[in-house]
């Protein structure tokens, strides 16, 4: 399990195919913010999920144990399903 800035970076490469956004890292690594304002194809979803993965992974106290997303529209949820149950590399040793 990433435990320092440079294993979270190592996995959210392995995962997402490319290098993060600042803000990816700060989401993981930092206290959830209250919102989130980034532009339209700039890897949200993807770093939420992540984000919400690693933290309980490191049984983050203000992590709660259930991740709930909700959407406006039935196409926008497939394709966050897909984000979600899409293969992503072990963690903590975890398939």
């Amino acid at each position: 399990m990433p435990t320092n800035s440079e294993g979270l970076l190592r996995c959210y490469r392995a995962s997402l195919g490319r290098e993060t956004f600042p803000y990816q890292k700060r989401l993981a690594l930092e206290e959830w913010p209250d919102i989130i304002v980034i532009p339209t194809g700039l890897g949200k979803t993807a770093a939420v999920i992540l984000a919400w993965m690693l933290k309980r992974l490191r049984n983050d106290t203000h992590t709660p144990r259930r991740l709930t997303y909700v959407l406006p529209w039935r196409k926008r949820s497939s394709s966050v399903r897909k984000i979600s149950f899409s293969p992503a590399p072990s963690i903590g040793g975890i398939p």
